[in-house]
């Protein structure tokens, strides 16, 4: 019987290819968090230290926020994104960049979007030439 098709997702790609990237920091990191995946089409178990949210994503998240551990990072997923901000517009947003143009592709904030006025905090740029921006809300 023929499987039905599935776009690959963010988690598919990074299942893939984030194992091979052993050996420095910032990936040996990565590849050790625990990743919580949001998901209407990939079921459990999920490999690479993942487990799938359940339900609605937003309360999802609300609960991971509750837990300790400290922040949670949005991977490769402009949906959850679009998903979270309206409903805490208060957090911290880090964004980090990579030095490419690709010139086509999805944006990542959506048209419609509340406004949400950032100051930023601090910016650097790692060995391999990511900019990693932190902003913070304005009051």
């Amino acid at each position: 019987m023929e499987q039905p098709f599935r776009r690959p997702e963010p988690y598919d790609e990074f299942v893939a290819s984030w194992p091979l990237r052993s050996g420095d920091p910032f990936s040996d990191r990565m590849i050790s968090l625990p990743k919580f995946v949001d998901s209407t089409t990939l079921q459990e178990p999920l490999e690479w230290n993942a487990t799938l949210l359940d339900g609605n994503v937003v309360d999802a998240v609300a609960k991971l926020k509750d837990e300790p551990g400290g922040d949670l990072l949005i991977y490769g997923s402009s949906s959850l994104v679009n998903a979270l901000l309206p409903q805490r517009p208060d957090r911290r947003v880090q964004v980090h960049a990579l030095s490419i143009v690709l010139g086509t592709g999805k944006r990542f904030f959506k048209d419609g979007n509340t406004k949400n006025t950032l100051e930023l905090t601090r910016a650097e740029t790692s060995s391999t030439g990511v900019t990693m921006l932190v902003c913070e809300p304005v009051a």
